[in-house]
């Protein structure tokens, strides 16, 4: 048997080096778009991630005016509107802070104390205790730089009851004597 030699074409095989060298062409500039939408992509969610993050420092830093509002009120009976500034925990920060301003607590509702009979150990009352509700309005502002530029704000709105609750016109110590039984009021 004898072999016989099969020529092909040269145009053939000019076409398959072109070929081959546009495929890989394609296929780089394929991976280098699909590079760059990845880094776009990462650097958006990590935008949403800082957006979302200084939101819900705003959020607190809210929480935290009510709190406030709430303690100031519970120790020193002052109702009153307040402003707050919170530093930026963060040392590596800009001038950043959180402004707080707390509202007026406005009564919205009193009515007799359901737990005074107990904690008078089913005595008469020597000074009127109420349950009274309150609500306040606390709003804050997240600040940056040293421009101030406002990058967040929020508003929280809650309503507290205090009980028992003593006006501050009629706030005064009392003790119970253990002996009588009875309250001693002093100053």
């Amino acid at each position: 048997m004898r072999r016989q030699r099969i020529d092909l074409p040269s145009f053939r095989v000019r076409a398959a080096q072109g070929t081959a060298f546009m495929v890989t062409l394609l296929a780089l500039v394929l991976l280098t778009f699909l590079g760059l939408s990845v880094s776009v992509i990462s650097g958006t969610e990590r935008q949403i991630g800082n957006n979302q993050l200084t939101e819900q420092r705003v959020f607190y830093a809210a929480d935290t005016g009510l709190s406030l509002g709430t303690a100031r009120a519970l120790t020193t009976r002052n109702l009153s509107p307040a402003t707050f500034t919170l530093p930026d925990p963060d040392p590596s920060a800009l001038a950043k802070r959180s402004e707080i301003a707390v509202s007026r607590f406005l009564e919205i509702n009193r009515q007799p104390c359901n737990l005074c009979d107990v904690a008078n150990y089913g005595q008469k009352q020597v000074s009127e205790f109420w349950d009274v509700t309150f609500t306040a309005i606390s709003g804050a502002t997240r600040r940056v730089g040293p421009g101030d530029v406002e990058v967040a704000n929020k508003v929280v709105t809650a309503m507290r009851e205090f009980q028992p609750w003593q006006d501050a016109d009629s706030a005064k110590l009392q003790r119970l004597d253990p002996n009588k039984g009875t309250f001693e009021t002093y100053d």
